[in-house]
């Protein structure tokens, strides 16, 4: 009856989504219902799903099946809108539901067409969630060109935009982006100081001024990136002398890149520009590795053979100096694993475990061990 704040955005993503696919399909406009459908789908995928893995590997039993409710309900409406032009696939694919759970209708074309619930439908939810997601995407870029996994933790990334919509949604949806980047804090400002590089796009002063082009190239590389831009800005070009030639450029025939200050990464978006701080300290070290740890142990489990409900013993073996760096998070780690007993050692354990594997975390060895109780 009462829906967490992710499950109201693909339910709402949903109604409207049927709401959307019926009216172009009253009109025939037969070539957008495949967007319609492939839009609400990638929601589901893509931005749901990755939204509530804790809850499905951590949370209660009535959390658990919120999510399983809310998973069906969209996949099925998400069959149902593309079934008329799909009608194969989509077929084929309620097939093995159908097979799975027992399901009544023999075939997806037998099913009713889906009504939207309009009260479900909160468009201005649905914006911020796209916002969300760009702003998700582009901090884990930035985690990407710093070869950073997301299990290591970010002290914090920048968001600068002037744009209001923008801003309500990163403060309202905080809790969110901080999950899904594994950022300890979002900072929201107008501006933030940096430095711009402008490089000139050959290619487009080749085409617009033939054999100049080097010589343009030349003067530009010689001139403060600043005072091109601020001509452009102002006059709306910049315009220069070559051997006795007046020429000028726009901003086209740039290409204006953002370097950031020391210690900071930058992604740009269509609403304003985003900072990530690369700086790690020891404690964001030690929970870095506490992670790297539950998901060694999580893919032993899985080569074992394990179900998620089974409780095993864990050992796990390293140096002196990353076991006084796991001490702390030993109980986090213990109830992620499903681990009834648990050790964290630098010597060789006593007695033989079940399973075992060797890792190797930032140049750090890491043995982990363990036996299904």
């Amino acid at each position: 009856k009462k829906f967490d704040l992710e499950e109201e955005f693909i339910l709402s993503k949903l109604n409207s989504s049927i709401q959307k696919a019926t009216e172009v399909y009253d009109k025939y406009l037969l070539n957008e219902t495949p967007l319609v459908a492939e839009d609400l789908f990638l929601s589901l995928s893509r931005t749901y799903v990755t939204l509530v893995r804790d809850k499905l590997s951590v949370g209660d039993k009535k959390q658990k099946q919120m999510v399983l409710h809310t998973i069906y309900e969209v996949l099925m409406g998400a069959l149902k809108i593309f079934a008329p032009v799909a009608p194969y696939i989509t077929d084929a694919i309620y097939m093995n539901l159908r097979d799975e759970f027992k399901l009544e209708r023999k075939s997806i074309h037998l099913c009713d067409w889906p009504k939207a619930n309009k009260k479900l439908i909160n468009t201005k939810l649905e914006e911020q969630f796209e916002i969300t997601d760009i702003v998700i995407q582009k901090t884990l870029y930035a985690r990407e060109k710093l070869n950073l996994g997301r299990r290591w933790p970010l002290s914090e990334a920048i968001i600068v935009t002037e744009k209001k919509e923008v801003t309500k949604a990163v403060k309202e949806l905080e809790d969110i982006i901080k999950l899904q980047t594994n950022v300890k804090k979002l900072t929201l400002k107008k501006e933030f100081e940096t430095k711009l590089k402008v490089k000139t796009d050959y290619n487009k002063l080749r085409k617009d001024y033939g054999g100049m082009a080097a010589k343009i190239i030349a003067h530009i590389s010689l001139t403060s990136p600043q005072t091109v831009l601020a001509h452009i800005q102002k006059e709306g070009e910049y315009k220069f002398n070559i051997d006795g030639a007046d020429l000028s450029i726009k901003k086209d025939h740039l290409i204006i890149e953002k370097e950031a200050p020391d210690g900071y990464v930058c992604t740009q978006t269509n609403f304003g520009d985003i900072f990530v701080n690369s700086e790690m300290n020891n404690e964001l070290l030690a929970e870095g590795y506490a992670r790297e740890v539950v998901r060694r142990v999580q893919m032993l489990r899985k080569k074992a053979g394990l179900n998620q409900s089974d409780k095993i013993e864990l050992y796990v073996q390293v140096d002196k100096e990353l076991k006084q760096t796991l001490d702390k998070y030993k109980t986090d780690i213990k109830e992620r694993v499903g681990a009834s007993e648990q050790q964290i050692s630098e010597l060789d354990p006593s007695k033989q475990f079940e399973h075992s594997a060797d890792h190797k975390i930032r140049g750090k060895q890491v043995k982990v061990f363990l036996t299904k109780i």
